[in-house]
């Protein structure tokens, strides 16, 4: 673990977690618990995760959140836990409660045509690139695709999907082997933002994420909490704290755990 802000004192935060009170953990996932996967639907969390993850959602004194650009019904089985969490999905457009309840954000009937659109032309340019349709959102995927082809068609993607996005009402964002058509209005950091209002300010919160998609939580997070780039290389960011997966992230939700 690398310290990125001198101000925090990680050896006080594990303490804080061992007093009583509620606890609070945002995780992403992809690439934070699980590494990539050139197929998304088997990107599996790294070993040793799940169990930790359960033992977590066991105490009743943490509420962990799983926040993700993936749509909540497929990060579900991914996560393989028995008892359900709290997830924002498609960057905070779906809202799932372990009760059960669910909302997500409505679309304009400009937007689904955007989004339709989005799909038909990308395949149409490069049927090599993978669309992922999600509540709100599209993404498309070139993870695996030989570095020179890519170049061809990149910014001719990106193009393409710009002008689709300022005539239907729609915001493109790239992230970590794509780039993706989706409903704007909300982002990781409006997420963490809601959260936040249901919580005492006395609260020992963290968030783990590695994506650029991520440094908005980061960014909300700042003096609230403490904010975790868990990524094998280190990037410019706005996180606390830079730790290394798989390892570094293991230890980290151990001592969450035993703490």
């Amino acid at each position: 673990m690398r310290i990125l802000d001198r101000k925090i004192d990680i050896d006080k935060f594990y303490r804080s977690l061992a007093k009583d009170g509620p606890k609070l953990l945002f995780l992403d996932y992809d690439g934070t618990l699980a590494p990539f996967n050139v197929e998304p639907k088997l990107a599996y969390p790294y070993p040793g995760i799940t169990s930790i993850l359960k033992d977590i959602v066991s105490n009743p004194s943490v509420r962990l959140v799983i926040i993700t650009g993936r749509s909540v019904a497929e990060i579900t089985p991914l996560l393989g836990l028995e008892q359900k969490v709290e997830i924002w999905g498609t960057h905070g457009r779906e809202h799932s409660l372990p009760d059960g309840s669910y909302h997500k954000t409505d679309l304009s009937p400009a937007q689904k045509k955007g989004l339709n659109e989005g799909i038909a032309k990308i395949i149409a340019l490069q049927p090599q690139v993978r669309p992922e349709a999600k509540p709100g959102a599209v993404a498309f995927h070139w993870r695996g695709i030989n570095p020179g082809e890519l170049l061809k068609f990149k910014d001719e993607m990106i193009s393409v999907l710009n002008r689709i996005g300022e005539e239907h009402k729609l915001d493109v964002h790239s992230f970590n082997g794509g780039i993706e058509l989706i409903v704007p209005g909300m982002n990781k950091g409006n997420a963490v933002r809601e959260v936040l209002k249901t919580v005492t300010p006395d609260t020992p919160i963290a968030y783990l994420g590695d994506d650029l998609t991520d440094e908005d939580a980061f960014f909300e997070l700042k003096y609230k909490g403490l904010s975790v780039l868990v990524r094998s290389s280190l990037r410019e960011t706005q996180a606390d704290v830079w730790i290394r997966p798989p390892h570094e992230l293991i230890t980290f939700l151990e001592k969450w755990t035993k703490a």
